[in-house]
């Protein structure tokens, strides 16, 4: 079985980085800097190894943006992945001359594809947005979600039954594209009001929706992209998932249901893409 995973490039260039000085500084020592990819209870990690044979692993990690399975699902197998920075070639590349290149060319996401079998391959890829980023095969319910990043204002999305996220714990949502030109109405009219990088803005490319963030510097603003979204199977987008804690609106006193509180509530729901039946 193969898995697939995502990081910034934001967080795993630095840990190369690192590495790669380390590595150099070792005079007189068998060099072979790789990234160390280990997956356990805690979820997905990546730490920088400037020794050979991926020993002697340095302290700082990255996480992998992903979730957590439900208690009842069975666990996730655990795996250790050694990958050779200068010599792991994709295509002409290697890994460390495509974090750069991801870098320079502003590809916010690190895709490795891996397949855990003995002799499994290992596989790369830079991009602007993230595919796969929400497991498959799962429940998904109407709810309305809420977030201190877009200022606590409760949107209509699908939530994925059981499913959190790794870090937080936040809920795992897809909004469908009504909620999410509300959201970035909403968003837009916080911005009056804000200091520069106070709440992201979002905008559309197409059906692309395009995550920005303003950043002020000697009397000017200006925006920086952050990410791109693309939408799924049933043009719903998985806005902020893994990095915007969304959790679930309370039900009120009055026993409001969560749905009746929430944005664009008369709107309709798209029918989920994927099987109602837990993986």
């Amino acid at each position: 079985m193969l898995y697939r995973m995502w990081w910034r490039t934001e967080d795993v260039l630095p840990l190369a980085e690192t590495t790669m000085a380390a590595a150099h500084r070792s005079a007189g020592r068998r060099r072979r800097p790789a990234l160390l990819l280990t997956s356990g209870p805690d979820g997905l990690s990546l730490t920088g190894s400037p020794g050979p044979a991926g020993q002697h692993p340095t302290a700082a990690k990255a996480r992998a943006e992903t979730w957590v399975r439900p208690a009842t699902a069975p666990p996730a197998p655990e795996f250790r992945v050694v990958l050779p920075l200068p010599r792991c070639r994709i295509g002409r590349h290697s890994l460390w001359r495509l974090l750069r290149k991801a870098s320079l060319r502003r590809l916010h996401w690190i895709s490795i594809t891996v397949d855990p079998s003995p002799g499994g391959r290992v596989r790369y890829e830079a991009a602007a947005s993230r595919g796969d980023v929400l497991p498959p095969g799962i429940t998904w319910t109407p709810m309305a979600v809420i977030c201190d990043v877009v200022g606590g204002k409760a949107f209509r999305a699908l939530v994925a039954d059981g499913h959190t996220s790794v870090d937080d714990g936040a809920v795992l949502a897809r909004f469908p594209r009504y909620a999410v030109q509300l959201m970035a109405t909403h968003l837009d009219g916080l911005r009056l009001g804000d200091m520069p990088g106070e709440h992201p803005l979002l905008r559309f490319d197409g059906d692309t929706v395009v995550v920005e963030w303003e950043h002020g510097e000697f009397g000017f603003t200006r925006r920086i992209e952050c990410d791109r979204i693309n939408p799924d199977a049933n043009g719903c987008y998985a806005i902020g998932a893994y990095q915007w804690p969304w959790t679930l609106l309370p039900t009120s006193d009055d026993g409001t249901h969560q749905e009746d509180a929430a944005t664009g509530q008369d709107q309709p729901l798209p029918p989920s893409p994927w099987p109602a039946t837990p993986t």
